[in-house]
Formats: structure tokens, C-alpha cells, sequence
């Protein structure tokens, strides 16, 4: 190949560093991909293998499987960085516990072939196992084979060999692609197996390429992007394809280059790492817009970052963290940063989430790239030692948020509001008529301040130093509506023959729900910390987080025929709640270290888990 093994490490350490590159678009697969706008409805349950065909599908605001809207909170891990198959199941059952509804993987050409024609999926590379595995924990996969990957691994994730072969590497050259048909034919005859669409596995959705900014606006790069599209297809994936754009360029949007006539199978992503010290951006409705905004580049298409920072690498010498290592990785981009920028994604209209790195692992053996040594901590929400670590809390409250109520997949931007002294966001469900605020602060210090809400009530906020709030206001809750809060939901669902809501925030902070209730009904008080009062068809909870652990209130006898438990949760006590769905009806526990699984079974519940934090 024209380009060396140093040459691809290069490339590999510069793609890192998130500098402006490219990716890749263009009109899609076919009409059964491409949906027409439809309201908000439940979720989609868990995934899993069951047999049965689904559809993939999208608009501008979220996916749609089986027409429901999806909202993806993914997180990135990669098997060959934890080169052990039993310990697969243990990171991704710990990723679906805390929120997460989908794993992200890179598949390396370089881990799986050894010479030309040779190729390894056996034992520690058994991608058919990951799948299965992950399929059975019931995450959606979200599948990325390159041939070019990145990830900080030698050459980019491609072979040795191929650097003594003939042909020009991410070309149209006839030679390079000869070797990457046979690479991605490999892959594609293990993915195709696992696919939602079919009912045998739980894959999602499909990268090609990675970060690719070369050539864009020639020929050859337009015909290598098409040539890797039209493989894919031909192999049989017929689940959604998208790239990478390596920063928010608008490069290989839908139409920009040629898929066969295929019309709405491509979606439009790009990838972010903001620095910590600098303000969150606005990478959508609230930006710049146009070409170079982030999701405006493609408003027919949900806003997507394939690749969101939780963490960063540490090269050799610890030039980036003071030579602190990735203990100082997690402590600038802790809890309170995941917030600030999560939350500002989510207020830009991006429904379409994944978080590199989750659990970043070990680069075992040859595989790191020169810019890195053997740990891949990366800093990220499970740690190397697959330990959970505190920046979890915001990362499984959100997405139980997300995936448990469902206005939050179809929101637009409404009419601007003041928090003085925060930075405020203001959306709106057009279905539902749920209204969202995010209140951030980009100051050092604590601001307290006074939001005034649709329909005029005034709430107190208060939003610790480079941290961030979101609130809800109008939102339903079963047959009930919530009128205001000034802690953000966690979740809801119903379970038996009640509907639980939870509320969460940090310890300290005094919760306060007004739900609309034109009866007076019966409070009953689960803590003695909770208080209630009625008057004027409106019922006004308050409590303390963190005071006695979980605290919360049974209200029934309101007109309405299920009770509903509302339940208040400090960080520490978020982290012991654990939904699940089983095919018998939803649980929610509370109180071991983690919840692997849950089963129904006549009156009695099963559940596995541990009962520390492990």
C-alpha cells in the first residue's frame, strides 16, 4: 500500500486528538427505511433475539423501530480490549443496568487477520459470541468494522500485511478494495446473522469507514464511499448505514455520493470531544446551523453523534493529565461534566447518543497505537478493572430518563425563557405537550435563580458551579400530569397494578413536585422526610435528597384508578434503582450493588445481581 504502517499510526493519533476531518453519507437504502414523521407513543421494548422480524427506520427526530421511537444511549467497548468472553456478559449486563440501551463496537481488521486470506474468529475474537452475548443482555448493537477504524490501535485497525500489498488505502483502487471486500465479507457473514431487522440478534446499526476526510470532494473518495455502501448491502445488512464525520464539517451527508438509487438508509454523525474547560457547544438547534452546525447539516435526519467524549486517552510521558494518569481523566470529566454536555446534546435535538469510551480496557500485546500505552482507561464511567466509578450516576439517570419516557424522543425548540445567571434551553413535545428546560452553569459558583415556566408559575432553581439541571414541566404520568418539578425525572412505569415516577438530583437539594389532582386525594408518606399538601386541585411534594436514603409517597384516591408511587432519589440512592422489563411485566428494585437480571415467574421474583457495587 501507498501508506505505511507509520503513516497509519499518525493518522490514528491524529483522528484522537479530534482535529476536523471527514466522514461520509448519502441517500439511503430503500423506502423501508425511510419513515414518515409519527407521534410520540410508547418505546420499543428491550431487544433481544425473538424470532421475529423488525423495521429500522427514522425521521428527523429519532430512530423508529417497529414505528416507536428510540432514543439510543450507547455506550463504546471494544472485546478486543478485554480479550476474555466470559467477561463480555459482566460489562455489558453492568452498561444495560445503568441506562444504557446499546453497546458500540469497533471490529479490527487487524485483530482477525494475520496474513492475506486468513482470518480468526475464534476463542478471544468470536465476534459471532459478543453478538450473541449482547443480544442476550437485550442491548442494541451499533456495529463498526471500518475497514479503517482508528481507536488508537496500530495502523488504524489495519493489518500489517496490507502495508506490503499494492494499491492506495481508503481509494477507490481496485487493489486496497479487493482486500477490504474480503475483510468486510468476512465480517458481514457474522453481522448478518445478528441482525434486528431479521429477529436473530440485536444489530442496529452499521458504520463504514471512520472519520474519513480525505478526498472528499473527489471522485475517488465519493466512489470509495459508495463502493464500501453497495458492499454492505449486497452482503445483506439491511439495517441503517452511516459514518463518522470527524467533527462537524457536513462531510458525506445523505446524496453525496451514489447508493444504488437507495433512498433512506443513511444517516448523517459526527463526532465531538470537547475539552472540559471550554463552554458546552451547541451542536444543533440552538448553534450556528447550516453545513458546519453539528445536526443542522442533515435536518431530515436525528441528530447523531456516533463518538462523545467520556473520557480521553493518555499517551506515553501523561503529557495531557499532568502526568496524573486517568484518575485525572475522570476527575476533569466527572459527573458534573457529563451533565453540562450531555444534557446541552440532548437540549440541540440529539436523540442519537454513544459515549466513547464506556469501558475503555486494556490494549493487550501489539495492538496500541504508538500514541498510546498498554491501559485504556480512558477515564470513562467503568474503569479499566471493569469497576464502576461515580460518573455513572448521571450516565444511568439519564438514560433510564430516556428510555422510560418517551416525550423526551421528539422535542422542538420553544420559546426562549431566562434563568438570570444560567444558561437556559427551553424544548417542547409537540404531541404531548410536555415542556423540558436545561438550566446550565459555566460559572465556578453556585447560582440560585427563578425559571418562569409555561403557564407563568415560578420555579427556584438552584445549579452547583459547571454543572447543569433539567427539569420538566406539563408532562403525563399515566392518567396524571405533572405540573411541575424542580428535580429531574429519572423514570417512569408502571408496574403491577401501580405507576412509579422517580425523581433525582444531588444530595442536599430540596425536591419539589406540584401534580395536578382536581380531587384531594390520600398521601401516604413512605419517609418521614416527605411532605404533602392539597389545595386548589394541585398536590405539592417536598422532600430532602439524601436524607434516609430513598425517600417517597403512595398518592391514590384522586379519581384515578391506579395509585401512583412517587419516589425521590439522591445520586447515591439513584444508583440502587434498578427497572427492568421482563416478559411478564416491569420490576423495579431497589437496594443491591447491581441488577444483572429479573424474571417473573408465577407470584415469586428472580432476580441475579450483586449486592455490593462491584
Amino acid at each position: 500500500m501507498a501508506l505505511s504502517r507509520r503513516s497509519f499510526s499518525a493518522l490514528a493519533g491524529t483522528a484522537a486528538l479530534g482535529l476536523a476531518l471527514g466522514g461520509s453519507a448519502g441517500t439511503g437504502a430503500s423506502s423501508a427505511y425511510a419513515a414518515r414523521e409519527l407521534p410520540t407513543g410508547p418505546p420499543p421494548p428491550a431487544p433481544g433475539p425473538d424470532g421475529r422480524r423488525h423495521t429500522v427506520a427514522f425521521d428527523r427526530y429519532s430512530l423508529l423501530v417497529d414505528g416507536r421511537r428510540l432514543v439510543l444511549w450507547s455506550g463504546e467497548m471494544h472485546p478486543f480490549r478485554l480479550p476474555s468472553p466470559s467477561l463480555w456478559r459482566d460489562v455489558l449486563q453492568k452498561m444495560r443496568a445503568h441506562g444504557y440501551n446499546a453497546v458500540s463496537v469497533y471490529v479490527a481488521w487487524n485483530y482477525h487477520s494475520s496474513a492475506p486470506g486468513q482470518y480468526d474468529f475464534t476463542g478471544v475474537r468470536d465476534l459471532d459470541l459478543f453478538l450473541r452475548t449482547a443480544a442476550e443482555t437485550g442491548l442494541y448493537v451499533v456495529l463498526r468494522p471500518g475497514p479503517y477504524i482508528n481507536a488508537e490501535v496500530d495502523g488504524g485497525g489495519f493489518p500489517g500485511w496490507l502495508t506490503a500489498a499494492e494499491g492506495v488505502a481508503r481509494t477507490d483502487d481496485p487493489a486496497y478494495l479487493r482486500h477490504v471486500d474480503e475483510w468486510l465479507g468476512q465480517v458481514n457473514a457474522i453481522a448478518s446473522r445478528h441482525l434486528l431487522t431479521r429477529g436473530d440478534g440485536t444489530v442496529l446499526l452499521y458504520q463504514i469507514e471512520n472519520e474519513y476526510d480525505a478526498h472528499v470532494d473527489e471522485p475517488t473518495g465519493r466512489a470509495y464511499m459508495s463502493h464500501l455502501y453497495k458492499k454492505v448491502r449486497a452482503d445483506g445488512i439491511d439495517v441503517p448505514l452511516f459514518h463518522n464525520d470527524k467533527g462537524r464539517n457536513g462531510h458525506w451527508t445523505p446524496g453525496s455520493f451514489d447508493t444504488g438509487g437507495e433512498q433512506g438508509g443513511w444517516l448523517y454523525g459526527f463526532d465531538g470531544y470537547p475539552s472540559p474547560s471550554q463552554t458546552p457547544p451547541d451542536w444543533g438547534a440552538f448553534g450556528s446551523g447550516g453545513k458546519t452546525g453539528g445536526a443542522t447539516a442533515s435536518p431530515r435526519t436525528p441528530g447523531f453523534i456516533p463518538e462523545f467524549g467520556g473520557g480521553w486517552f493518555d499517551p506515553w510521558g501523561g503529557a495531557f493529565f499532568q502526568g496524573k494518569g486517568y484518575a485525572e481523566a475522570r476527575r476533569t470529566r466527572d459527573a458534573a461534566y457529563e451533565r453540562r454536555f450531555h444534557l446541552t446534546n440532548l437540549a440541540n435535538g440529539i436523540t442519537a447518543h454513544n459515549v466513547y469510551m464506556t469501558f475503555g480496557g486494556t490494549s493487550w500485546g501489539w495492538l496500541p497505537a504508538p500514541v498510546v500505552y498498554t491501559s485504556y482507561d480512558y477515564g470513562a464511567a467503568i474503569a479499566e478493572g471493569r469497576q464502576l466509578t461515580a460518573k455513572l450516576a448521571p450516565m444511568h439517570q439519564t438514560g433510564h430518563m430516556l428510555r422510560t419516557i418517551p416525550d423526551f424522543a421528539k422535542l422542538d425548540r420553544a420559546a426562549d425563557v431566562r434563568a438570570p445567571g444560567l444558561t437556559t434551553y427551553h424544548l417542547r413535545n409537540p404531541d404531548t405537550g410536555a415542556h423540558v428546560y436545561v438550566l446550565r452553569n459555566d460559572g465556578e459558583q453556585k447560582v440560585s435563580s427563578t425559571l418562569r415556566i409555561s403557564g407563568g408559575d415560578e420555579l427556584p432553581v438552584d445549579v452547583p458551579g459547571r454543572d447543569a439541571r433539567l427539569l420538566v414541566t406539563g408532562l403525563r404520568l399515566g392518567a396524571r400530569r405533572l405540573r411541575s418539578a424542580t428535580a429531574q425525572p429519572m423514570l417512569f412505569m408502571s408496574a403491577g397494578r401501580q405507576d412509579i415516577v422517580v425523581f433525582c438530583g444531588r444530595r442536599g437539594d430540596m425536591a419539589r413536585v406540584v401534580l395536578e389532582c382536581p380531587e384531594e386525594p390520600l398521601v401516604t408518606r413512605l419517609s418521614q422526610q416527605a411532605a404533602d399538601v392539597w389545595a386548589d386541585g394541585l398536590l405539592r411534594l417536598t422532600a430532602p435528597l439524601g436524607a434516609g436514603g430513598l425517600v417517597g409517597a403512595r398518592v391514590e384516591g384522586d379519581g384515578n384508578d391506579r395509585p401512583l408511587l412517587v419516589l425521590f432519589a439522591d445520586d447515591a440512592a439513584s444508583l440502587r434503582l434498578w427497572p427492568y422489563d421482563t416478559p411478564s411485566g416491569s420490576v423495579l428494585v431497589y437496594g443491591p450493588g447491581l441488577l444483572r437480571t429479573a424474571a417473573l415467574r408465577d407470584s415469586t421474583v428472580h432476580l441475579t445481581g450483586d449486592t455490593a457495587a462491584p
